[in-house]
């Protein structure tokens, strides 16, 4: 089973970028974010696959799937 949303943080580790540059890609729109959330910020899991492409292996084992 695959998570509905994953942290700023969390999408950073995956891909090995900075949270700063995926917190400045959803400022400029280019990542999708869960809204209503004041200033917590959620990727959900379809906007991490289209943006970055399918989930490295070593995030979908941790997931258990």
């Amino acid at each position: 089973m695959t998570r509905a949303s994953f942290t700023a943080d969390e999408v950073a580790a995956m891909h090995n970028i900075s949270a700063s540059k995926v917190r400045k890609m959803v400022a400029a729109g280019e990542l999708a974010r869960v809204p209503h959330l004041g200033r917590t910020i959620r990727i959900p899991f379809q906007a991490v696959v289209d943006t970055f492409g399918p989930l490295p292996d070593h995030v979908l084992e941790g997931m258990g799937s």
